[in-house]
C-alpha cells in the first residue's frame, strides 16, 4: 500500500446505540459519503482491525481433515477501502452494494492466499468453507503487510462490512494534503452531525504508522552501525 498523504482514525460504536448490524451499517454508510465530500479527500474506507484469523477449507478442492486445515487472516472493508490504502485489485471484482446482508456470502482474498491455493487456477469464483458456510471468492487483491513489514504478506481474506461487522472499524483517507492531519477537525464535523455522541479518536498518519512498524528493524541497524564504527 501506499502511505503518504493517509489519515487513520479509530471508531468504536455503542452497541447500546447501534444494537442491530442493519443500524450500524447504515452509520458507517452515512459516514463514508460525509468524509469522501470533504475538500482534499480523495478516497475513504473502513476497515476492522482486530488481528483476527480462522482455519478453513476449499469447497472445490479435496477434503481436508479440521486438525490440518490452514489459517487466514480475516478483516473487514468497506468498497473502496483498497483504493484508500493504494492497494491494487489484481482479479475480478471487490465489494459493491449487492454485496449486504442476505445476498450471496462473497469475500476477496489477496494474491498470497491465491498463490498458495490457487498456483494453477483461477480462484475467482472458488468457495471457501468456515464457520459452517461456504463463501465465494469475488477478487483477489495484492498483499499487504499490517502487523510487521519483515518477511512476506500472511494469506489475507477480506469481508465486505455490510456482510461481517464486530463493530469498531479504523476509518481510512487518502487525501491530497502533504499533512492530512489538517483534516481531523472536518472529520469530527461530519462525525457530529450523524451522531453528536459518538467519539472518533486516535487520528494518526499512515506514514506514522509505518515508521513505528519499522522502528526496531531501524534501531538494530543503528547499533550495528555504532558498534561498526567502534571498531573501525
Amino acid at each position: 500500500y501506499e502511505s503518504h498523504g493517509v489519515l487513520t482514525a479509530q471508531i468504536d460504536p455503542s452497541r447500546e446505540s447501534y444494537k442491530e448490524d442493519v443500524a450500524l451499517n447504515v452509520f458507517y454508510k452515512q459516514l463514508l459519503e460525509r468524509v469522501q465530500n470533504l475538500p482534499g479527500v480523495t478516497q475513504v474506507g473502513i476497515i476492522n482491525t482486530l488481528n483476527a484469523s480462522t482455519n478453513y477449507s476449499i469447497a472445490e478442492h479435496p477434503p481436508v481433515p479440521a486438525d490440518r486445515q490452514e489459517s487466514v487472516q480475516m478483516n473487514q472493508v468497506s468498497s473502496d477501502y483498497f483504493k484508500a490504502m493504494g492497494i491494487p485489485i489484481r482479479r475480478g471484482r471487490v465489494f459493491d452494494d449487492r454485496d449486504v446482508n442476505g445476498a450471496t456470502r462473497v469475500i476477496v482474498i489477496d494474491e498470497s492466499l491465491a498463490h498458495k491455493e490457487f498456483p494453477n487456477e483461477d480462484p475467482v469464483g472458488k468457495h471457501l468453507k468456515f464457520w459452517k458456510q461456504s463463501w465465494e471468492i469475488v477478487g483477489v487483491v495484492g498483499g499487504a503487510r499490517y502487523w510487521e513489514l519483515n518477511g512476506d504478506p500472511v494469506p489475507h481474506m477480506y469481508f465486505s462490512y455490510q456482510q461481517v461487522n464486530w463493530g469498531s472499524m479504523q476509518l481510512v483517507m487518502r487525501t491530497e494534503f502533504n499533512d492530512p492531519m489538517r483534516l481531523i477537525n472536518p472529520v469530527r464535523g461530519e462525525l457530529a452531525a450523524i451522531d453528536k455522541n459518538q467519539p472518533i479518536h486516535s487520528f494518526k498518519t499512515l506514514e506514522s504508522t509505518v515508521s513505528r512498524l519499522v522502528a526496531p528493524q531501524r534501531f538494530t541497524t543503528l547499533l550495528l552501525a555504532s558498534f561498526a564504527g567502534l571498531s573501525v
